[in-house]
């Protein structure tokens, strides 16, 4: 791959990631204030507890995240180059192809959230296991 285009690369992975981390942040933050709701729901004292991480409640909202998260990160990668491609088509049948070709290999490489997607799932099992643990001792 030319200088150039490697450049142009970089330049959209890196403005790609900055709009999807605020979609993402964004969408974290509704569900956390949904999971806030339904969990403690008048409740001042679960509240402060689930905003501080503690008790059931903080459990609950950091395992909902992790799985938004996760299904975010899963859609975008699927997505991601394919979107691009379809955005930056109209700049030319060049730009057209090497989106495709982008597509192609990003699917293939599953290049993004390998190693944050395992890592995460293996904290989901271990908040789940303890949100159980919770639940037995009450």
């Amino acid at each position: 791959m030319s200088e150039d285009l490697k450049r142009v690369e970089d330049n959209l992975e890196k403005n790609f990631r900055i709009v999807f981390d605020k979609l993402d942040a964004m969408n974290t933050q509704i569900t956390t204030h949904k999971v806030l709701i339904e969990t403690c729901g008048n409740d001042s004292d679960a509240l402060k507890d689930a905003v501080h991480g503690n008790g059931k409640a903080g459990l609950v909202i950091e395992v909902d995240r992790i799985k938004t998260t996760l299904k975010n990160t899963g859609i975008m990668k699927r997505s991601m180059w394919t979107n691009a491609g379809i955005i930056f088509s109209c700049v030319g049948v060049t730009a057209a192809i090497f989106f495709s070709i982008m597509a192609a290999n990003s699917a293939s490489k599953d290049r993004f959230y390998k190693k944050d997607g395992s890592r995460l799932e293996k904290r989901i099992s271990y908040l789940e296991s303890l949100k159980e643990e919770m639940n037995d001792t009450n």
